[in-house]
């Protein structure tokens, strides 16, 4: 479990450290990461089969909606020579 912890915090500072700075998106933080994420909801969902599971998975959806919109409210898109 401990080792669980870590991992999801080492995760989520990888998402926040380039929050408020200019940096370049990567195929694994724009693609990879979130369709692993969903794919393992949905996993979870079907085999946890209790009903808060599905009240915190819809309020989780909604935190994320609403700090999604947070961060993209003040996006600079920055064209570079780079095809990457």
């Amino acid at each position: 479990m401990t080792l669980l912890i870590i991992f999801c915090l080492l995760i989520l500072y990888n998402f926040i450290k380039g929050t408020f700075q200019f940096e370049t998106v990567t195929k694994t933080s724009f693609i990879i990461i979130p369709i692993y994420a969903l794919v393992m909801t949905i996993i979870s969902i079907f085999t946890e089969q209790q009903e808060w599971h599905l009240l915190v998975t819809i309020v989780l959806i909604l935190i994320g909606i609403m700090l999604g919109w947070f961060q993209t409210f003040s996006v600079r898109i920055v064209k570079t020579a780079k095809k990457r």
